[in-house]
């Protein structure tokens, strides 16, 4: 890439893509991957068919295969990114942290869903029974919050939350931290997609 520095006892192996103001240290080995914009890879790492996307940071030693790691992340020295695992915007992935494969990490407070379709008209026979139910149902939600934003509350629980997003506007969000996955020094938490919903085709 454009001014783009990368160490002479490194191995690029194609196809690859790098993009501009890299810094790559010495003797690393890059093959079929990408790398964004802004991306400092150090001595002696491996990043094997890997998608590094902005401002990554990937310390001294560390090993990525397969791996997507998003804007600015930071792989610490040592660590091994396997197959499958994301890396979330602005997390940090511990010093000598082994991820499992397919594993996610985010920064990302959880949200809780009680009702996807809140904030949706069903239809009119269902207006008349939901006008029924209001009165009941509005202190109910006044309790949890009274806002339509209230919905949105950080799970803590088996995690610590610690630090500041990197990349957020709000330095009041704390993030929740699964130290036992991403390291003593990592932040981040495991995110785990919820299944989609069966759906009856009767």
């Amino acid at each position: 890439g454009k001014r783009s520095h990368v160490g002479r006892s490194t191995q690029l192996m194609g196809p690859l893509l790098l993009g501009p103001n890299n810094s790559i240290g010495e003797e690393c080995l890059l093959q079929r991957s990408v790398l964004g914009s802004n991306v400092t890879v150090r001595d002696n790492c491996s990043v094997v068919d890997s998608h590094l996307w902005g401002n990554v940071v990937v310390e001294e030693g560390a090993q990525l295969r397969g791996a997507i790691v998003c804007e600015g992340a930071v792989v610490r020295k040592g660590a091994v990114v396997t197959r499958g695992c994301v890396v979330g915007r602005g997390c940090v992935v511990g010093e000598g942290v082994h991820l499992k494969e397919f594993t996610r990490i985010t920064c990302a407070a959880e949200v809780e869903d009680e009702d996807d379709y809140s904030g949706f008209d069903d239809s009119s026979s269902e207006e008349e029974s939901s006008s029924e139910d209001e009165d009941s149902s509005s202190g109910e939600e006044e309790d949890e919050g009274g806002s339509e934003g209230s919905y949105e509350k950080v799970k803590s629980k088996d995690a610590v939350v610690e630090g500041t997003p990197q990349n957020t506007t709000d330095p009041s969000v704390d993030i929740v931290t699964n130290h036992e996955v991403v390291g003593a020094d990592g932040l981040g938490r495991v995110y785990v997609p919820s299944p989609p919903d069966d759906y009856d085709s009767d």
